[in-house]
C-alpha cells in the first residue's frame, strides 16, 4: 500500500458520515496530556447527534492492531480525567482495514466493559480513501467454563465384567460424542452401592460445556431433522433463551447408542445427592477438549460444578469471595439468581446485599449459601417424614470485616405470616386437579415453581429475611426485612409467630395430611436418589 495510517485518518475525518449520519468532527489528533506517563493522541475525536463524544481509532497495520485495546483504555482514562466525563458520555469506535489480529481482543473488550463500543471494517483504495465503512460482527461472548445442567448416566450392574464393560462403554461414548461434534466435556467414572436395595455396580456420568445455540442446532439437524423440528416446535413456547439452549444441547446428544444395563438423566441435584449420601464413589474423571487444557482445574472443582455449587443448580448456590477479587465477584452476581428464578423476595434482597458488599471495597469478604427448592409441599412432607432440618429452604449471606472484627448476616427463612386459609383438600382442588397426590407429577413436569408462592400464601407462610450484626462475637443489632440505604442497613423489629418448624408444630394435622398425600413412595425414592 502507498498510504499510511495518517492518510486514512485524515480521509475518514472528512467523511465521518460513512461511519454514522450526524457525526461531527471535533478534532483530528486530539492531544491528551498525562501527568503520570506518556501523553496520548486520539486519532479522531468526534461528536454524535446526541452530543456524546466519540473516540475513533484508526488501525491499518497488524502491529497497531495489537496496541489498539491498550490505547483505548489509556484514552478513555485520560479523557475522563480531563473533562470529568461519565462512562455514558463516551463512545468508542475502532476502524480497521484488517481485523484478523484485532477481532478476538476487541470482542472481549466490548463484552466485558460498560462502554458503548463498535468496530468497523474500512475498504480503502490505493490512495487511502475509504470506499466503504461497514460494522463488524463481534465474536460470540465467551461464557467461560459453564456446564450444561442436563447430564447423562449409564450404569452397569455388578458382576465379574461390570467394571470392564463400564470402562469400554465410557470410552466408546466419549468417541461418539466427539464424532458428533461436541468436543468439550467430562466423563466421570464411578462405582455405586445401594445397601437398602442390595444392588451395586459401576457407571459413568457425562456432562458437557455450554456452547452456542447455533452449534447444537446444526448438530441436531445433521443427525435427525425430524428431531430438530420437534425441539424447534417445542422451544417456541419457551421465554428464557437459556431454556431453549439447554433443550437443544440435550437433544444434540440423543441417539448415541452405547449398551448399558440402565440409562438415566442426570442433573446437579441428582449427582449431589448420590455423592452426599455416599451411594456413589468417584473413581476418576476423563477430560476432553478445554477441560484437558486447563492445568489448574482440579477434579474436586469439576465435581463442585457438576453438583451446581457454582451456579448450575436450580436449587442451590454457594460462593465465597474477597472484595478485592472483582472478576469472581462479578461471576457470582451473574450466577446466584439461577436458583431463585421464582423467588422474587430473596432474589432482590440478595441483589441489594451484593451492592452493599461491593460498596465496602476490598477490605471485606462474603460467604453466600442458598438452598431454595421452591416446592413447599415436598419440603413439608420431607420434614414430617425425616425431621431433618437440612430440608429447610434458606439462604445465608455473611459479610465479614476482619479489621473491625464485625460480621453482618442476612438470613433468608420461611416465616409464619398468618394462619392457613385453605385445607389440604382445597389445595388439591385449586392446584392439582382435585387431589394433592397429583402434586409430585406436577413437580416432575417442572410446574411446581410457578405456583409455589401461592401455595405458601394459602398455608400462611412467606419468604422473609432476617438481619444480624455482630461485633467481636456479640449480637449488637437484629431485625427483619433489612433495607439497604447506601452503606447503612435499616430493619424492622422481628414480629412473627415463628418459622417453618414452628408451623409444623402449630398445624400438625395439615402437615400430616400434606405428607401422606404427597406420596411417601416418591419421597423415599427422591431421598435416596
Amino acid at each position: 500500500m502507498s498510504f499510511n495510517e495518517a492518510v486514512v485518518r485524515t480521509n475518514i475525518a472528512k467523511f465521518l458520515c460513512l461511519i454514522e449520519d450526524g457525526m461531527e468532527l471535533v478534532k483530528e489528533e486530539f492531544h491528551l496530556p498525562n501527568v503520570h506517563g506518556t501523553s496520548g493522541y486520539i486519532d479522531i475525536l468526534a461528536k454524535d447527534k446526541d452530543g456524546r463524544l466519540v473516540v475513533v481509532e484508526i488501525k491499518i497495520s497488524k502491529h497497531s492492531e495489537r496496541d489498539a485495546i491498550t490505547e483505548l483504555f489509556k484514552y478513555i482514562t485520560l479523557l475522563k480525567q480531563r473533562m470529568s466525563l461519565k462512562d455514558s458520555d463516551i463512545r468508542l469506535i475502532v476502524v480497521s482495514t484488517d481485523w484478523r489480529e484485532l477481532l478476538t481482543p476487541f470482542s472481549e473488550f466490548c463484552w466485558n466493559t460498560n462502554y458503548n463500543s463498535a468496530g468497523y471494517m474500512a475498504l480503502v483504495d490505493s490512495g487511502g480513501f475509504p470506499l466503504s465503512i461497514t460494522p463488524i460482527q463481534l465474536l460470540s461472548r465467551s461464557v467461560g467454563r459453564k456446564l450444561i445442567p442436563r447430564h447423562w448416566i449409564q450404569v452397569y450392574e455388578s458382576n465379574l465384567n461390570s467394571k470392564s464393560k463400564r470402562d469400554a462403554g465410557a470410552v466408546l461414548y466419549g468417541e461418539k460424542i466427539d464424532k458428533r461434534g461436541i468436543k468439550n466435556f467430562v466423563i466421570v467414572y464411578f462405582s455405586y452401592s445401594y445397601p437398602s436395595y442390595g444392588v451395586s455396580g459401576h457407571g459413568f456420568y457425562f456432562a458437557q460445556q455450554e456452547e452456542n445455540l447455533q452449534l447444537y442446532q446444526s448438530i441436531l439437524k445433521s443427525v435427525c431433522n425430524e428431531r430438530f423440528n420437534e425441539i424447534l416446535s417445542y422451544t417456541k413456547a419457551l421465554t428464557d433463551p437459556e431454556d431453549v439452549l439447554n433443550e437443544f444441547a440435550d437433544a444434540a446428544t440423543d441417539m448415541i447408542d452405547v449398551p448399558a444395563d440402565e440409562l438415566d438423566i442426570g442433573s446437579p441435584e441428582k449427582i449431589k445427592s448420590y455423592l452426599e449420601n455416599k451411594y456413589w464413589a468417584v473413581e476418576k474423571i476423563c477430560r476432553y477438549g478445554v477441560f484437558s487444557q486447563d492445568v489448574r482445574l482440579t477434579d474436586q472443582e469439576i465435581i463442585n460444578e457438576l453438583c451446581g455449587y457454582t451456579g448450575g443448580s436450580y436449587t442451590w448456590f454457594s460462593a465465597t469471595c474477597n472484595g478485592s477479587n472483582k472478576s469472581y465477584f462479578n461471576e457470582i452476581k451473574n450466577k446466584y439468581s439461577g436458583c431463585l428464578y421464582h423467588n422474587d423476595g430473596w432474589r432482590t434482597s440478595i441483589r441489594d446485599v451484593m451492592d452493599y458488599f461491593e460498596g465496602k471495597g476490598g477490605g471485606a469478604s462474603m460467604h453466600l449459601n442458598i438452598f431454595n427448592p421452591e416446592n413447599i409441599l415436598e419440603t413439608v412432607a420431607l420434614l414430617v417424614k425425616t425431621g431433618d432440618q437440612s430440608y429447610l429452604p434458606n439462604f445465608a449471606f455473611v459479610i465479614e470485616d476482619d479489621e473491625k472484627e464485625e460480621l453482618e448476616v442476612f438470613q433468608g427463612e420461611i416465616l409464619i405470616e398468618r394462619s392457613p386459609r385453605k385445607t389440604v383438600s382445597e389445595l388439591g382442588d385449586d392446584y392439582f386437579e382435585g387431589n394433592i397426590s397429583n402434586a409430585p407429577m406436577v413437580s416432575f413436569l417442572h410446574g411446581m415453581a410457578d405456583i409455589n408462592s401461592k401455595i405458601m400464601a394459602d398455608l400462611g407462610l412467606s419468604y422473609a429475611v432476617k438481619y444480624y450484626q455482630l461485633s467481636k462475637g456479640d449480637v449488637i443489632a437484629s431485625g427483619v426485612n433489612p433495607k439497604i440505604r447506601g452503606q447503612k442497613v435499616i430493619f424492622d423489629e422481628l414480629d412473627s409467630e415463628g418459622g417453618l418448624v414452628d408451623w409444623l408444630d402449630q398445624y400438625a394435622d395439615i402437615a400430616s395430611d400434606i405428607s401422606s398425600g404427597y406420596s411417601s413412595a416418591i419421597i423415599t425414592v427422591e431421598k435416596e436418589d
